[in-house]
C-alpha cells in the first residue's frame, strides 16, 4: 500500500506520538483472517445432475417401490398441466382428446418415460417433444401429450398416466365423468288402498334434476315379466311406461294401476335401470280392503255388539220442538265408502218416491273417509201428539261383489247370474247394499208456560184518562214455538199492546189501565195457548183526578217603561199524589211571555214558572193569565201593569274648546265651566250607556265616568268627560249615548283645532358655543317664559337649517366633532333616541367627564386647596427627615380622581387622554368608524332644545356614508344623511423607537457612523396596524443621492372647461422616482402581512464599500386583504 502523508497544521510543532500510528489487537484480528482466506484452494461446482449418484428408474418401481410413486407434482422436477384430465360430456362411440402439457421446472436437461393408460378406452395417440430427442426436456420447455378417449359405454372410466422421471415417478389421473341423473322418485311406490275386485289409478311426478339418462324398469325373475305396449306388469301391478328418457330438468308421469284379488298388503320389488349402467330397487305397495262398518254407540252410551242396536226411541218429544240423538259409526277400512240415508214409514216397503218424513238424519249422504268416525245426528220434528214410526237404512253405493262380506243370497244369485247387468237403483254396474236398518218410535207430550206476576197492583194512584201499563214475563221450558193470544174479561177500561204472539223460551206482555172514571178497578185477562193450557191475569188500579193550586190570586208589574221586557215568577203546586199536566195560555194579546207553554208537575211537589211581560206604548195593561190542568180544574191569575214612557235628556248639545294640544289630557266635570249631564225627568229608572268607537283610537283616547249606569227617577248624574288628543288638526266629532226605552240617542258635539308635535333641526356654529343648560324646562316655567326663552335664544344664535352632516378632511386615528340643536317647537313634553344605520359604536355608555364646557378658572374656583402647614419640618442631627413631612404623591392614574390638573394644558391633556380611552372602546366594532351622540338619548321638554355633540372616532382612511337616526317619541324616525372623509392610512411607524427622529416632516431614521468595508449593518424597526383589519405591506426603496430626478411634476396645459373664465387649465402630475434595485438599503421581509391593530418587526440591512452619505426613501404601500384595495402609504427617511 502506498503510504498517505498527513498534513500538519502551521501552527504545530510537535510530531504525534506512536501509539497512534500502531494497529490495535481487533484490527490486526481481521487481517489475519483475510490473510487466511487468501491462501486456500479454489473449489469448482460439479454439474449438478452428478452431485447425487443413482441409479436409472425402472417401469416395474411402480408395483415395488410405492416411495418414489407420487401423485402431486410439487416434489417432482416437472410440472404438469391440467393436474388431471376429465371427459365430462360424451357419447357412446365417440372420439375426444385432451392436451397433456409436462413442463421441466429444474435448471437442468430432464428425461422422461411415459406409460401409457390400461384401459382400452383411454389412449395416447402422440407425444411431441421440444426437441428432436424424444425423451429430453430443457429447462422451461413441455412436452405435449394427446390423449384420446374412445367411450364404450356412458359409465364413469377410471385410469392414469405413468411419467418417469430421474427420480420420481408421477400419475397423473384420468377420468371420465358424465354428470349423474338425480331423480326425486321416493324408493317405496304407495299405490293406495282399493276394493278387491276394482282398481286404483296412482300418478308419480318424476323429475332429473342431473344430467340426461335413459331409463327402463325390470323385475328380477325375468319369466314372470309381462311387457306390452310400453307398460310392465308385476303381480297385480301395471307401470306406465316401461322405458323413458328425461334431459335435465324435464319431468315424466309414471302411471301405477293396482287391481287386487287378496284381502290384505300386497308388496312387489322393481328395478329401474339407467344407461349409466347403475339401478335402483323400488317397492310398489297397495292393499286390498273388503266392506266393513260398525256401531260404535249412541248418545253417550257405547255398544259392543251392534246388533244390540234395533230400534232409536225419542222419548216424550214435543210438538214443533227438533229433539235429536247422535249416532256413531266407523269406517274400518283404509277406502273410503260412499253412502246415503234413507227413511221408510211403516208399510216396510222400499220406495223412490218422496214421502212424508217427521225424521231427518244429518249428514244425509256423503263418504267414509278411511277409518273415520262419523257422528249422525237423528232429529225428530212434528205437530202432531200420536206416536211416530218409521225406519232408517244406511246404504253403501259403488262396492264391487267381490268386496263385500258375506253379500246377501239374492244379491249373489243375481251376480252369478248375470254379473254385467245394472244393480237396481244404481246407475252402475256396482250395487248398492242397504247395511244398516234402524227402526224409528215416538210420542209427543204438552208443553209447560208460567206468567209472572200473575196478580199486579198499581202502587201509586193513576190520573184520570190516564194510561198505566206493566210489563208481564211469559217463559216456557219446551223448545217448541208456541203461539198465544190475550183476551180481556171486561168490556172497558183495558189495554194490551199486542193481543197476539209467540213464545220461543220467553217473552213480554204490556197489559194497562186507562179509565174515565174515578175509583177502584179490577180487570182480567185470559191467555190461550195452541200447545200448553190457558193462564189467567188480574190487574188492580186506584184512579183520581189531579189537584193544583197558585199562592197569588193577581199579578201586578207595577210600573215598567214602554217596550221593555219584565219578568216575574209565580209558585204552582201540584196537591194530588198523580202528575199534573198543565198549560199556559194569555187573554186577549200575545204580551204575555212564557218559556215553556206545557209543563208538568210531578205527584206533591211545586214549581217556579216564569212570567214576562212585552211592554209597548203607554198605556194601563189588564188581563187574565189562564193555567189548565188536563183532567182537572183551571186556575185563573190577574196581571196587572202601569206602561210609561222615560223622559232623559242633556243638559248641553256642544262643548266649545278654542284649542287642545297632543299629549295633553282635558277633563270636563262639576269643576269646569263646561261639563255634561244627564237629567231624568220620569218616573221610571232608565239604563243608559256612552258609545265609544274603538276606530279612533289612535287619533285620541275619551272616557267617560260613569260610562254605563241606571239613571233613577228624577235625578241628575253629571258625566266626567276626558280627553287625550294624540295627532294634530281639526276634531269635530259626535259623542253618542244610548238611552234605553229612548227611540233616538242622546249626545253632544265637539269642534276644536288640536295642535301637534313639531321638532326641528339646526346646526350649531363653533364659534357660537351652545350649551345643553339654554334648554327650557317647563317643569321650572311657565309656557309663556318659555317662548320668551326660545324667542330670545334664536335672536342671539343664527342657526343653520339642519338637512345632513358633513365631515370633511378628518384624519386616521383623529376624533372629528359638530353640533347640531334639537329644538321643541310645541308644548308637548317627549323623548328622543339618536342612532346610526351602520357605524354604530360597540358600547353606549354614559361618559362622565371631568371638565366639560367651563373654563380653568371656573375650575380653579371649585377646586378645594390646602394651606401649607405650620409644622415646620424637623431635620435630625443626622439629616434625616422625621416622620411628621409631608407624604408624597404618587403620579398615577388614580390622581385624576384626587388631584386633578387645573391649568389649560392640563385640562387639554385629560381631554385627550379620555379621546384615546373612547375610542379604544368605540372602534371595537370592527368597522373603522364609530359615530357617538352626547347626549344619544333623553327628555326634550315643551318649547325647551338639546345640543348634541357628534364624534366621529375612526381608524381606516377612504370616504364612508351613512344615515343618522332621530327618533322623537310622537313622530316617525327621521334620518340624515352623514359624508365622512378619512385622509391617511392606518400604517404607522411604531412611536417610542430607537434612532428614529418623530420631529421632522417625515420620521428619519438615523443608522450612524461605520467604517468602509465592515460588512453589513442591521437595524430592526417596528410598524404598526391601527386598523380593523388585515393589510398586506410591500416596501419600495428611493434612493436620494445626486442622481435623482430634479423634475418631480408633469405639467400639463388644456383648454379651459365650457363657461370658465380661465385661460386655460393647468394639470400636475407626480413623477414617480425609479425604486432602486441594487442600492445600500434592504428591508427584510420585502412583503408582509400585519393583522389587525397588530405590530409587526422588520429588519434593515446596509451594506457598502464606498465612504460617503447615503439618505432613502422607504415607502410601504399597504393593501387591504378582504377587499383588495391600496390606501394610504407611510414612509421614513434612511440617513447613513
Amino acid at each position: 500500500m502506498k503510504e498517505t502523508t498527513q498534513l500538519k497544521p502551521v501552527t504545530q510543532k510537535k510530531s504525534k506520538s506512536n501509539f497512534l500510528l500502531e494497529m490495535n489487537e481487533k484490527d490486526k484480528e481481521i487481517n489475519n483472517q483475510i490473510i487466511k482466506n487468501m491462501n486456500k484452494r479454489v473449489n469448482y461446482l460439479k454439474n449438478p445432475r452428478f452431485k447425487i449418484n443413482k441409479a436409472p428408474v425402472l417401469f416395474s418401481y411402480i408395483n415395488t417401490k410405492q416411495d418414489i410413486v407420487v401423485e402431486k407434482d410439487q416434489t417432482t422436477s416437472f410440472r404438469v398441466f391440467p393436474k388431471q384430465l376429465i371427459f365430462r360430456e360424451y357419447m357412446l362411440n365417440g372420439m375426444y382428446e385432451i392436451d397433456l402439457y409436462v413442463t421441466n421446472a429444474t435448471g437442468t436437461l430432464q428425461r422422461i418415460k411415459v406409460l401409457p393408460p390400461e384401459k382400452k378406452e383411454f389412449q395416447i395417440a402422440a407425444i411431441k417433444y421440444p426437441t428432436k430427442e424424444d425423451g429430453f426436456i430443457a429447462p422451461g420447455m413441455s412436452a405435449v401429450l394427446k390423449v384420446r378417449f374412445n367411450p364404450s359405454s356412458l359409465a364413469e372410466f377410471d385410469d392414469t398416466i405413468a411419467l418417469i422421471t430421474e427420480d420420481h415417478i408421477l400419475k397423473v389421473p384420468l377420468l371420465a365423468r358424465k354428470e349423474p341423473p338425480q331423480l326425486d322418485l321416493p324408493s317405496q311406490l304407495d299405490c293406495q288402498s282399493c276394493w278387491i275386485g276394482d282398481q286404483v289409478e296412482t300418478r308419480f311426478v318424476v323429475k332429473n334434476s342431473g344430467g340426461e339418462a335413459g331409463y327402463r324398469f325390470f323385475i328380477n325373475n325375468q319369466q314372470d315379466q309381462q311387457e306390452e305396449e310400453n307398460y310392465i306388469q308385476i303381480g297385480n301391478f301395471y307401470l306406465s311406461p316401461a322405458e323413458f328418457f328425461l334431459h335435465k330438468g324435464e319431468t315424466q308421469i309414471i302411471q301405477a294401476i293396482f287391481k287386487p284379488d287378496l284381502e290384505g298388503e300386497v308388496i312387489e320389488n322393481i328395478i329401474l335401470g339407467c344407461d349409466n349402467l347403475t339401478q335402483a330397487t323400488l317397492k310398489l305397495i297397495g292393499r286390498g280392503n273388503m266392506v266393513e262398518l260398525g256401531i260404535l254407540g249412541i248418545d253417550n252410551i257405547n255398544l259392543e255388539n251392534q246388533e244390540q242396536l234395533q230400534k232409536i226411541f225419542f222419548n216424550d218429544p214435543i210438538p214443533k220442538v227438533e229433539t235429536s240423538r247422535q249416532l256413531k259409526i266407523r269406517n274400518k277400512t283404509s277406502v273410503k265408502v260412499k253412502y246415503h240415508w234413507y227413511l221408510q214409514n211403516d208399510d216396510k216397503e222400499l220406495k223412490l218416491e218422496d214421502e212424508q218424513n217427521y225424521y231427518s238424519i244429518q249428514p244425509q249422504e256423503g263418504y267414509f273417509q278411511p277409518n273415520e268416525v262419523i257422528d249422525f245426528k237423528i232429529f225428530l220434528q212434528s205437530e202432531e201428539y200420536y206416536p211416530l214410526f218409521q225406519t232408517a237404512y244406511l246404504i253403501i253405493d259403488d262396492i264391487p261383489f267381490e268386496s263385500i262380506r258375506n253379500p246377501p243370497p239374492n244379491l249373489r244369485q243375481q251376480f252369478e247370474t248375470n254379473s254385467q247387468s245394472v244393480a237396481i237403483g244404481s246407475n252402475s254396474i256396482k250395487p248398492s247394499i242397504t247395511y244398516f236398518e234402524f227402526e224409528l218410535i215416538s210420542k209427543s207430550a204438552l208443553g209447560e208456560v208460567s206468567v209472572t206476576p200473575q196478580f199486579y197492583k198499581f202502587p201509586v194512584p193513576i190520573c184520570v184518562n190516564t194510561l198505566a201499563q206493566y210489563k208481564f214475563q211469559l217463559s216456557t221450558t219446551s223448545k217448541t214455538q208456541m203461539k198465544y193470544s190475550i183476551n180481556p174479561l171486561q168490556l172497558d177500561y183495558f189495554y194490551i199492546q199486542e193481543k197476539q204472539g209467540v213464545i220461543n223460551n220467553e217473552a213480554e206482555i204490556v197489559l194497562g189501565v186507562q179509565s174515565s172514571e174515578v175509583g177502584q178497578m179490577k180487570l182480567e185477562y185470559r191467555i190461550d195457548f195452541d200447545y200448553a193450557n190457558s193462564i189467567l191475569i188480574t190487574v188492580f188500579a186506584e184512579v183520581i183526578a189531579p189537584i193544583i193550586s197558585v199562592k197569588q190570586s193577581w199579578l201586578n208589574y207595577g210600573l215598567i217603561q214602554t217596550y221593555s221586557l219584565e219578568s216575574q215568577e209565580i209558585t204552582i203546586n201540584n196537591l194530588s199524589p198523580v202528575p199534573a199536566l198543565i198549560k199556559a195560555q194569555s187573554g186577549s194579546d200575545q204580551r204575555l211571555l212564557f218559556n215553556k207553554d206545557q209543563f208538568e208537575i210531578k205527584p206533591n211537589s211545586s214549581i217556579q214558572f216564569k212570567v214576562e211581560f212585552q211592554s209597548r206604548e203607554a198605556e194601563t195593561y189588564n188581563d187574565f193569565l189562564y193555567f189548565s190542568v188536563e183532567n182537572g180544574d183551571c186556575v185563573v191569575l190577574d196581571v196587572f201593569a202601569e206602561v210609561q214612557n222615560p223622559s232623559v235628556s242633556l243638559n248641553r248639545l256642544s262643548l266649545n274648546i278654542d284649542t287642545l294640544y297632543c299629549g295633553n289630557t282635558y277633563t270636563f266635570d262639576q269643576r269646569a265651566q263646561q261639563y255634561i249631564m244627564l237629567q231624568n225627568l220620569g218616573n221610571i229608572s232608565t239604563p243608559f250607556e256612552w258609545v265609544v268607537d274603538n276606530e279612533k283610537q289612535d287619533k285620541y283616547l275619551v272616557q267617560f265616568e260613569p260610562k254605563k249606569g241606571v239613571l233613577k227617577p228624577k235625578t241628575n248624574q253629571i258625566i266626567k268627560f276626558s280627553i287625550k288628543p294624540k295627532e294634530g288638526g281639526k276634531l269635530n266629532e259626535l259623542f253618542v249615548c244610548e238611552v234605553q226605552g229612548l227611540q233616538y240617542p242622546l249626545g253632544f258635539e265637539m269642534n276644536t283645532m288640536i295642535y301637534g308635535l313639531s321638532v326641528e333641526y339646526e346646526l350649531v356654529d363653533d364659534s357660537a358655543h351652545i350649551s345643553s343648560k339654554t334648554s327650557v324646562s317647563s317643569k321650572s316655567k311657565s309656557l309663556k317664559d318659555s317662548r320668551k326663552s326660545l324667542l330670545k335664544a334664536d335672536t342671539e344664535i343664527k342657526n343653520q337649517q339642519m338637512d345632513k352632516l358633513e365631515f370633511y378632511n378628518c384624519t386616521i386615528n383623529q376624533p372629528k366633532q359638530a353640533k347640531f340643536l334639537i329644538k321643541n317647537t310645541s308644548g308637548i313634553h317627549t323623548q328622543f333616541n339618536l342612532f346610526m344605520r351602520k357605524y354604530q359604536p360597540h358600547a353606549l355608555e354614559e361618559q362622565s367627564t371631568l371638565f366639560d364646557d367651563f373654563d380653568a378658572k371656573s375650575q380653579a374656583a371649585r377646586t378645594i386647596k390646602f394651606a401649607e402647614s405650620s409644622i415646620s419640618k424637623s431635620v435630625s442631627k443626622k439629616g434625616k427627615i422625621s416622620q411628621g413631612g409631608r407624604p408624597v404623591v404618587l403620579l398615577t392614574n388614580k390622581i385624576e380622581k384626587t388631584h386633578n390638573f387645573t391649568s389649560e394644558a392640563g385640562l387639554k391633556l385629560n381631554k385627550q387622554k379620555k379621546m384615546e380611552h373612547d375610542q379604544r372602546v368605540y372602534l371595537s366594532n370592527n368597522l373603522g368608524i364609530a359615530v357617538v351622540f352626547e347626549p344619544s338619548s333623553g327628555t326634550l321638554n315643551a318649547y325647551g332644545s338639546v345640543v348634541v355633540q357628534v364624534t366621529v372616532f375612526n381608524d381606516i382612511c377612504g370616504l364612508f356614508e351613512d344615515l343618522m337616526c332621530c327618533d322623537i317619541r310622537g313622530l316617525p324616525t327621521k334620518e340624515f344623511p352623514i359624508a365622512i372623509d378619512i385622509k391617511g392610512s392606518p400604517i404607522v411607524i411604531s412611536p417610542s423607537q430607537l434612532g428614529f427622529n418623530y420631529k421632522t416632516d417625515f420620521p428619519t431614521f438615523d443608522l450612524g457612523t461605520y467604517m468602509r468595508n465592515f460588512g453589513t449593518i442591521s437595524r430592526d424597526f417596528r410598524v404598526m396596524n391601527t386598523g380593523p383589519q388585515d393589510v398586506e405591506l410591500e416596501w419600495k426603496i428611493y434612493n436620494l443621492g445626486n442622481s435623482t430626478v430634479s423634475d418631480y411634476f408633469d405639467i400639463k396645459i388644456t383648454e379651459p372647461q365650457l363657461g370658465s373664465d380661465s385661460l386655460c387649465d393647468v394639470q400636475f402630475i407626480a413623477n414617480e422616482p425609479p425604486e432602486s434595485t441594487d442600492g445600500p438599503y434592504q428591508v427584510v421581509p420585502n412583503k408582509e402581512r400585519i393583522k389587525q391593530r397588530k405590530e409587526k418587526h422588520f429588519t434593515l440591512h446596509f451594506t457598502t464599500q464606498d465612504t460617503g452619505n447615503y439618505s432613502a426613501c422607504l415607502v410601504a404601500r399597504p393593501r387591504l386583504i378582504n377587499q383588495d384595495k391600496t390606501i394610504g402609504e407611510v414612509c421614513f427617511l434612511c440617513e447613513k
